[in-house]
């Protein structure tokens, strides 16, 4: 059993059993080589499990006590760095590095971002969290502005699930293991990244109504309706129940049949956030460079060999 529960103030809940922790740690497709991050580590049952797998362990706890705890605990242990800080003011490194946490639930969607807009990301985090917390960065039942906006980048698993009973202190719901893996090759070319995430936000925009009027200044009806047979979904459509290829099928077409000055005109509405989209080295990218539309049409519509209903 944990052998201290931590202040409310931080939202943390370690696993009851040891048995736990080990198994958690078992799954995970670690190598020796590993850099790892623990955000969190608690009264280090993770910790020392993860020490036993990887190169190095870097455990950033923002408790001061629980500080005092491990470093006495892990003081023989090489391998083992125990930080006393803030994760969400803690820098991240610039080389590979994984993440692995059983996260205060209460900062669970800070970190989350901080993980996903950081110049250079993890390349894999596995985060236990609230089970709905998890559904929501996946986008089930239905897809969500969060996980259409990060779905081009990163791939999200649910790859065990918990009881709340699992943990002490006992939290007020059920608990998921998350893996969220950074994509060799985005779905987004990082030239588009600030015009997809644009047009997303501006779908999005209007949630309670459905997305033929959040973009009748965009498309045509007609480009619409043909949109709505070709990726297969209904006009009344909302926002939340497109899948995420429909959205990235909208997406094609709107960088290839709609007009430059329509473009530019749904990104100039839409304010950029100040975190930048994942670039995996080099400067950032904030100013759309979308590109123009070719030169057929075809009763309206501009064809382009990208609208179609399948998506690779």
């Amino acid at each position: 059993m944990a052998q201290r529960t931590t202040s409310p103030v931080w939202s943390q809940h370690f696993f009851r059993d040891p048995a736990h922790a080990t198994a958690v740690i078992a799954q995970l497709p670690l190598t020796p080589r590993d850099l790892v991050y623990e955000i969190g580590p608690g009264t280090g049952l993770l910790t020392q499990a993860l020490a036993q797998r990887v190169r190095r362990v870097v455990a950033v706890e923002i408790d001061p006590a629980l500080c005092v705890s491990l470093r006495a605990r892990f003081h023989a242990w090489t391998n083992i760095r125990v930080v006393h800080a803030d994760f969400l003011h803690y820098p991240l490194p610039s080389r590979d590095y994984t993440i692995v946490s059983n996260l205060p639930f209460g900062a669970t969607a800070a970190i989350v971002t901080k993980l996903l807009s950081a110049s250079h990301p993890p390349r894999a985090s596995y985060l236990i969290m609230q089970i709905e917390a998890a559904e929501r960065f996946m986008g089930v039942p239905r897809e969500t502005q969060y996980s259409v906006l990060t779905k081009p980048w990163f791939v999200f698993t649910v790859m065990q699930e918990f009881k709340r009973t699992d943990f002490v202190p006992v939290p007020r719901v059920d608990a998921a293991l998350l893996a969220i893996r950074r994509r060799e090759q985005p779905l987004v070319a990082q030239k588009d990244a600030a015009c997809y995430r644009a047009f997303v936000r501006y779908g999005f925009g209007r949630w309670r109504k459905d997305l033929k009027t959040n973009f009748r200044t965009v498309f045509s009806n007609l480009q619409f309706k043909t949109l709505a047979r070709t990726l297969q979904f209904p006009l009344n459509a909302t926002p939340t129940q497109l899948t995420f290829d429909q959205w990235c099928g909208l997406f094609s077409y709107f960088q290839t049949g709609v007009p430059r000055y329509k473009q530019q005109t749904v990104v100039a509405r839409v304010h950029e956030p100040t975190a930048p989209t994942p670039r995996h080295g080099g400067a950032p990218v904030f100013m759309p460079l979308p590109r123009p539309p070719p030169r057929g049409c075809i009763r309206g519509m501009w064809m382009h060999r990208s609208y179609r209903p399948a998506f690779g």
